[in-house]
Protein backbone atom coordinates (compact mmCIF):
# COMPACT_ATOMS: atom_id res chain seq x y z
CA UNK A 1 0.00 0.00 0.00
CA UNK A 2 3.05 2.35 0.76
CA UNK A 3 4.07 1.60 -2.82
CA UNK A 4 0.57 2.88 -4.27
CA UNK A 5 0.52 5.70 -2.00
CA UNK A 6 4.16 7.05 -3.65
CA UNK A 7 3.62 7.95 -6.90
CA UNK A 8 0.16 9.89 -5.74
CA UNK A 9 2.22 11.81 -3.02
CA UNK A 10 4.57 12.76 -5.83
CA UNK A 11 2.00 14.23 -8.22
CA UNK A 12 0.58 15.99 -5.17
CA UNK A 13 4.05 17.83 -4.75
CA UNK A 14 4.48 18.20 -8.47
CA UNK A 15 1.39 20.33 -8.46
CA UNK A 16 1.83 21.92 -5.64
CA UNK A 17 5.33 23.07 -6.79
CA UNK A 18 4.02 23.88 -10.35
CA UNK A 19 1.30 26.02 -8.45
CA UNK A 20 4.04 27.99 -6.25
CA UNK A 21 5.74 28.46 -9.53
CA UNK A 22 3.25 30.07 -11.52
CA UNK A 23 2.19 32.38 -8.85
CA UNK A 24 5.56 33.19 -8.65
CA UNK A 25 5.55 34.21 -12.63
CA UNK A 26 2.30 36.21 -12.22
CA UNK A 27 2.13 39.36 -13.33
CA UNK A 28 3.02 42.35 -10.73
CA UNK A 29 -0.03 44.71 -12.26
CA UNK A 30 -3.76 43.27 -12.58
CA UNK A 31 -6.57 44.71 -13.19
CA UNK A 32 -9.04 42.81 -11.95
CA UNK A 33 -7.23 42.14 -8.65
CA UNK A 34 -7.43 46.19 -8.41
CA UNK A 35 -11.31 46.90 -9.25
CA UNK A 36 -12.58 50.41 -7.94
CA UNK A 37 -15.61 50.11 -5.76
CA UNK A 38 -18.98 51.61 -7.66
CA UNK A 39 -19.33 55.28 -6.90
CA UNK A 40 -16.09 55.70 -5.66
CA UNK A 41 -14.83 59.32 -7.16
CA UNK A 42 -11.72 59.68 -9.38
CA UNK A 43 -8.77 61.87 -7.87
CA UNK A 44 -9.15 64.12 -10.80
CA UNK A 45 -12.87 65.06 -9.28
CA UNK A 46 -10.98 66.84 -6.08
CA UNK A 47 -8.87 69.77 -8.07
CA UNK A 48 -7.67 72.18 -5.26
CA UNK A 49 -9.13 75.47 -6.07
CA UNK A 50 -7.12 78.04 -7.91
CA UNK A 51 -5.35 80.13 -5.70
CA UNK A 52 -5.77 83.45 -6.05
CA UNK A 53 -4.02 86.40 -8.29
CA UNK A 54 -0.78 87.76 -6.74
CA UNK A 55 -2.00 91.89 -6.03
CA UNK A 56 1.02 93.61 -7.27
CA UNK A 57 -1.29 96.94 -7.03
CA UNK A 58 -1.55 97.71 -11.00
CA UNK A 59 -5.39 97.63 -10.31
CA UNK A 60 -5.20 99.95 -7.24
CA UNK A 61 -2.76 102.40 -9.57
CA UNK A 62 -4.16 102.14 -13.08
CA UNK A 63 -7.90 100.85 -12.37
CA UNK A 64 -9.89 98.07 -13.94
CA UNK A 65 -11.13 98.32 -17.47
CA UNK A 66 -9.81 101.52 -18.74
CA UNK A 67 -9.63 101.70 -22.02
CA UNK A 68 -5.41 101.78 -23.90
CA UNK A 69 -4.09 102.34 -26.83
CA UNK A 70 -7.76 102.08 -28.31
CA UNK A 71 -8.36 103.73 -32.33
CA UNK A 72 -10.02 103.23 -34.68
CA UNK A 73 -10.41 104.06 -38.88
CA UNK A 74 -13.62 104.03 -40.33
CA UNK A 75 -14.01 104.62 -44.00
CA UNK A 76 -17.12 104.77 -45.93
CA UNK A 77 -17.41 104.91 -49.98
CA UNK A 78 -20.58 105.55 -52.30
CA UNK A 79 -21.44 106.58 -55.47
CA UNK A 80 -18.33 108.57 -55.89
CA UNK A 81 -18.54 110.40 -52.20
CA UNK A 82 -16.62 109.15 -49.19
CA UNK A 83 -16.08 109.32 -45.28
CA UNK A 84 -13.23 108.84 -42.99
CA UNK A 85 -13.38 108.93 -39.09
CA UNK A 86 -10.14 108.08 -37.30
CA UNK A 87 -10.22 108.14 -33.42
CA UNK A 88 -6.78 108.86 -32.65
CA UNK A 89 -5.35 106.92 -29.39
CA UNK A 90 -4.46 108.65 -26.46
CA UNK A 91 -3.81 108.31 -22.72
CA UNK A 92 -6.61 107.92 -20.11
CA UNK A 93 -6.41 109.88 -16.47
CA UNK A 94 -5.25 106.38 -15.03
CA UNK A 95 -2.36 106.63 -16.97
CA UNK A 96 -2.37 110.05 -17.38
CA UNK A 97 -1.68 110.33 -13.88
CA UNK A 98 1.57 107.38 -13.52
CA UNK A 99 3.58 110.51 -15.86
CA UNK A 100 2.22 108.54 -19.07
CA UNK A 101 1.32 110.96 -22.26
CA UNK A 102 1.00 110.58 -25.83
CA UNK A 103 1.88 113.03 -28.47
CA UNK A 104 0.01 112.96 -32.02
CA UNK A 105 1.40 113.73 -35.39
CA UNK A 106 -0.28 114.16 -38.38
CA UNK A 107 0.43 115.60 -42.00
CA UNK A 108 -1.29 115.27 -45.32
CA UNK A 109 1.22 114.84 -48.17
CA UNK A 110 0.97 113.88 -52.12
CA UNK A 111 1.28 110.71 -52.81
CA UNK A 112 1.59 109.00 -55.95
CA UNK A 113 -1.92 108.75 -57.29
CA UNK A 114 -3.76 111.06 -54.10
CA UNK A 115 -2.69 112.42 -51.15
CA UNK A 116 -2.06 110.59 -48.39
CA UNK A 117 -3.11 111.10 -44.45
CA UNK A 118 -0.22 109.92 -42.19
CA UNK A 119 -0.77 109.81 -38.32
CA UNK A 120 1.26 108.84 -35.07
CA UNK A 121 0.68 108.84 -31.77
CA UNK A 122 3.69 108.43 -30.03
CA UNK A 123 3.70 107.07 -25.92
CA UNK A 124 5.95 109.13 -23.42
CA UNK A 125 7.01 108.42 -20.07
CA UNK A 126 8.43 111.59 -19.15
CA UNK A 127 11.33 112.53 -21.91
CA UNK A 128 11.24 108.71 -22.67
CA UNK A 129 10.26 107.25 -26.37
CA UNK A 130 7.93 104.59 -25.17
CA UNK A 131 6.69 103.70 -28.79
CA UNK A 132 3.78 104.96 -30.83
CA UNK A 133 0.91 103.73 -33.29
CA UNK A 134 -0.33 104.82 -36.23
CA UNK A 135 -1.37 104.59 -39.70
CA UNK A 136 -1.70 106.16 -43.57
CA UNK A 137 -4.45 106.34 -45.12
CA UNK A 138 -4.63 107.23 -49.40
CA UNK A 139 -7.32 108.37 -50.56
CA UNK A 140 -9.26 107.68 -53.36
CA UNK A 141 -8.22 109.22 -56.78
CA UNK A 142 -11.13 109.06 -59.09
CA UNK A 143 -12.46 105.27 -58.36
CA UNK A 144 -13.73 104.06 -55.45
CA UNK A 145 -10.22 102.70 -54.17
CA UNK A 146 -8.29 103.47 -50.85
CA UNK A 147 -5.63 102.07 -48.94
CA UNK A 148 -4.52 101.92 -45.07
CA UNK A 149 -1.30 101.48 -44.85
CA UNK A 150 1.30 100.80 -42.21
CA UNK A 151 -1.34 100.44 -39.71
CA UNK A 152 1.23 99.80 -36.43
CA UNK A 153 1.35 99.27 -32.93
CA UNK A 154 5.02 98.98 -31.50
CA UNK A 155 6.18 99.07 -28.08
CA UNK A 156 9.42 98.35 -26.14
CA UNK A 157 11.60 96.72 -28.66
CA UNK A 158 9.42 97.32 -32.29
CA UNK A 159 9.43 101.17 -31.43
CA UNK A 160 12.44 101.43 -33.52
CA UNK A 161 9.35 100.28 -36.53
CA UNK A 162 8.60 104.13 -36.38
CA UNK A 163 11.59 105.16 -38.80
CA UNK A 164 10.07 102.87 -41.29
CA UNK A 165 6.60 103.60 -41.87
CA UNK A 166 6.97 106.88 -40.42
CA UNK A 167 10.33 108.22 -42.06
CA UNK A 168 9.13 111.93 -42.13
CA UNK A 169 8.56 112.01 -38.62
CA UNK A 170 12.31 110.71 -37.47
CA UNK A 171 14.13 113.11 -40.38
CA UNK A 172 16.81 114.03 -38.22
CA UNK A 173 15.13 113.64 -35.18
CA UNK A 174 15.77 111.74 -32.42
CA UNK A 175 12.94 109.06 -31.45
CA UNK A 176 13.42 110.73 -27.87
CA UNK A 177 13.21 114.21 -28.95
CA UNK A 178 9.52 113.75 -29.91
CA UNK A 179 8.99 113.28 -26.05
CA UNK A 180 9.87 117.24 -25.33
CA UNK A 181 8.44 120.10 -25.01
CA UNK A 182 5.08 120.52 -27.80
CA UNK A 183 7.05 118.75 -30.06
CA UNK A 184 4.12 118.47 -32.80
CA UNK A 185 3.80 122.16 -32.82
CA UNK A 186 7.45 122.58 -32.73
CA UNK A 187 8.01 119.83 -35.87
CA UNK A 188 4.66 121.62 -37.55
CA UNK A 189 2.46 118.49 -37.48
CA UNK A 190 -0.32 119.26 -35.83
CA UNK A 191 -4.03 118.77 -36.92
CA UNK A 192 -4.11 122.57 -37.20
CA UNK A 193 -1.97 122.45 -39.91
CA UNK A 194 -4.04 120.45 -41.69
CA UNK A 195 -6.03 122.31 -44.75
CA UNK A 196 -9.57 122.68 -44.56
CA UNK A 197 -10.17 121.95 -47.73
CA UNK A 198 -7.14 120.12 -50.82
CA UNK A 199 -8.01 118.35 -53.37
CA UNK A 200 -11.88 117.43 -52.86
CA UNK A 201 -11.43 116.49 -49.10
CA UNK A 202 -12.20 118.65 -45.97
CA UNK A 203 -11.22 117.96 -42.86
CA UNK A 204 -13.01 118.38 -39.35
CA UNK A 205 -11.12 117.88 -36.10
CA UNK A 206 -13.29 117.06 -32.61
CA UNK A 207 -11.13 117.60 -29.58
CA UNK A 208 -13.40 116.12 -27.55
CA UNK A 209 -13.59 112.46 -28.77
CA UNK A 210 -10.17 113.04 -30.23
CA UNK A 211 -11.23 112.30 -33.72
CA UNK A 212 -10.78 113.56 -37.31
CA UNK A 213 -13.44 113.45 -39.86
CA UNK A 214 -12.53 113.82 -43.69
CA UNK A 215 -14.96 113.61 -46.48
CA UNK A 216 -14.84 114.12 -50.20
CA UNK A 217 -16.61 114.33 -53.41
CA UNK A 218 -14.98 112.92 -56.77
Amino acid sequence: MERALAPVLLTALLLAAGQGRAQDLSPDFNLNAARMPIGRGCPEDNIPPVPPPTDTGYYARYGGGAPRLESSVTVAVRGGEGRAEIVFPGVKPPESAAGYRAALFIRLAEGARAPVLSWAAVFCSGRRYLGYKGSSLEFPSGTEDFAIKDESLALGPLKVRLARTHPWLLAGTAPDALCTGDAPRRLGYTVKTLPAGRDGLAFSYDRKKNSLTVTWKK
